[in-house]
């Protein structure tokens, strides 16, 4: 039965072992033109989906990273890929040291962000490229202690578990030979990795395989070792790392657990598409669950409808809860809006999938944490609340929206009774997030449907606070022009102009003395004017501004009763005594 499908889908199985076994010297043209003509031609593959994959096969083979980056930048340009998910892709990526970033024209693109990959006469290079007779010679003039081994994604690597991983046999013999190095359990494990059959049978000797070894044999796409074990019964399936292995797409391993044991794919198998006939003809028990999800979790994470479609409409012979909180305690309806993905979202919904909260899963929170605009107009058409904040956090969709600055999303809240001065439970309204993330867009648009500057924090701090400690004088405006008053103080007592002139800003200060704010204000903790703080600070420009503007010369600390010229005789602050005498400073003052 297993030969059956795997003969089906011969090409895309050997498309993707392709991926995940690229040669270094390997032509880039080749293995795209594959990549463009078998997987995203024939078999439709989604271009997210395949990026992933691309970068999940680098963890495997970063031997060939260079290539894969070049593969990716090519994929990227063709389809002018402007929208990728998160997670888990960036992980990935920065593990290896990539990052997305996007082009003149708003295109992702994948960069190195630092170069690690060794240079030819470097004897990491010797390892990599299982280069004897030059390692021979650095071993005879340096000791191995001061070889440092760094494989991203893989921590603390001896020199043999390298030479493992890359299947560099010839110096991994010599090692244990000559070095009488250790073979240890990540030996065995990242051999598996480096498929070199000597080194594995080797390491076979002192260890057997654990699910670590199962796990880097699936998502290398080392195949024929997973026969080798599955023929000879060396390992019992049980929990392993299903996930990786679908971002790996290696449906040729599901093909061959299904053949050990049928009932050991399901539910994740349904990450696979071409899972689909087997899930339909070969009685399987759709109601096992991993990780406490089932089926049909996995058919809407991975966004495969035709195995949604099935599963729903089986419903009555299996038991399965359309609304039960499955991966991460996330229900199917909140999968679907991770993805955006309208057609599954409308399907569930048409089967009683709870639109709104369910047990802290709420759907619009989370389709307008990832900007999926389809599926929050269908939310909301078919009665999500858009003001729910039943979480943790208190936060609402809108909080949410405005966290990510996802203005469209904002606008769509909006317009459809959002309300902007809803409260978190740090009592940070949606204006506060926009303004702490320096947006100015969306902060413009949240007052113009109504929010209030005034709104206070848990800190009692309001958004103009935050405006001026983000030292953005635009951003004040914004505020300011929406009606604030702004000698609205914070749970110390002080107002916007303190947070002005420590951050020495002239420019906001001067903003909010010409909007009247109170200069001799000592309602703050320590009981100071904004002119004992410039004194401090010996701020000549500031001192002047501030007196300028009408700051009374001889006002008292609160509680000490010093004068400004009282700190700048103490401080030998010739200049601002100066200034002070200038200004009329009475020479007499009594302090306590």
């Amino acid at each position: 039965m297993c030969s059956k499908y795997l003969k089906q889908y011969e090409e895309f199985i050997g498309a993707y072992e392709k991926i995940f076994h690229i040669k270094s010297d390997e032509s880039i043209e080749d293995v795209y033109n594959l990549v463009i003509t078998v997987l995203i031609s024939k078999y439709q593959v989604r271009i997210s989906d395949l990026i992933l994959s691309l970068a999940v096969a680098i963890k495997y083979n970063y031997r060939s990273i260079d290539i894969y980056v070049q593969i990716l930048n090519k994929i990227l340009t063709k389809y002018s890929i402007t929208r990728l998910p998160d997670d888990p892709l960036t992980d990935y990526l920065a593990h290896c040291n990539l990052e997305l970033v996007r082009d003149a024209d708003n295109i992702f693109q994948i960069k190195l962000t630092v170069n690690s990959f060794p240079k030819e006469d470097d004897v990491k290079y010797f390892i990599m490229y299982d280069q004897i007779d030059k390692f021979k010679e650095y071993t005879t003039q340096n000791p191995l202690d001061d070889i440092e081994i760094n494989i991203p994604l893989y921590s603390n690597i001896r020199l043999l578990e390298a030479c493992a991983y890359y299947g560099s046999a010839n110096i991994f013999n010599f090692l244990i030979s000559n070095f009488h190095c250790e073979i240890t359990q990540k030996c065995f494990q990242l051999s598996l990795i480096g498929g070199n059959t000597d080194i594995i049978n080797e390491c076979l000797k002192h260890y057997e395989i654990d699910s670590a070894c199962f796990d880097y044999i699936v998502a290398s796409h080392n195949n024929n070792f997973l026969k080798y074990i599955f023929d000879r019964d060396l390992y019992e399936l049980q929990y392993f790392n299903f996930e990786e292995l679908i971002y790996a797409q290696n449906l040729k391993a599901v093909f061959l657990m299904y053949e050990k044991d049928k009932n050991s794919i399901i539910p994740w198998c349904a990450g696979f598409s071409q899972t689909l006939d087997l899930i339909k003809t070969e009685d399987l028990n759709l109601s096992n669950t991993t990780d406490r999800s089932y089926i049909l979790h996995y058919a809407v994470k991975f966004n495969n409808i035709n195995i949604v479609k099935f599963i729903l409409e089986s419903l009555d012979k299996f038991p399965i809860d359309i609304n039960f909180l499955g991966i991460g305690g996330k229900t199917a309806l909140y999968c679907a809006a991770t993805n955006n993905n309208k057609e599954i979202a409308e399907l569930l919904i048409s089967y009683g999938a709870e639109i709104n909260d369910c047990g802290g899963s709420n759907p619009l929170d989370e389709a307008a944490s990832h900007n999926s605009l389809d599926v929050a107009k269908l939310l909301i058409m078919h009665g999500a609340d858009v003001n729910s904040n039943e979480n943790e956090d208190m936060e609402t969709a809108l909080h949410w929206a405005t966290i990510f600055d996802y203005k469209e999303m904002v606008d769509l809240l909006l317009s459809h009774g959002a309300d902007p001065n809803k409260q978190d439970r740090n009592m940070m309204s949606p204006l506060h997030l926009a303004v702490y993330k320096n947006q100015k867009d969306i902060a413009e648009v949240l007052l113009s449907h109504g929010a209030d500057p005034t709104k206070q924090d848990s800190n009692k701090s309001n958004p103009l606070q935050y405006a001026v400690s983000k030292n953005d004088k635009n951003l004040v405006e914004i505020i300011i022009n929406h009606g604030i008053n702004v000698n609205l103080n914070s749970y110390e007592g002080e107002n916007a102009i303190r947070t002005a002139v420590l951050f020495n800003n002239k420019e906001i200060t001067e903003l909010l003395l010409l909007h009247g704010v109170n200069v001799n204000s000592r309602k703050g903790k320590a009981g100071k004017a904004i002119l004992h703080y410039l004194f401090e600070k010996r701020n000549i420009d500031m001192i002047e501004l501030i007196l300028s503007h009408g700051a009374n010369v001889n006002i008292k600390e609160k509680y000490t009763r010093n004068t400004c010229l009282h700190q700048a005789v103490n401080d030998s602050f010739l200049e601002g005594i100066e200034i002070l005498l200038l200004h009329g400073a009475k020479l007499d003052p009594q302090n306590k």
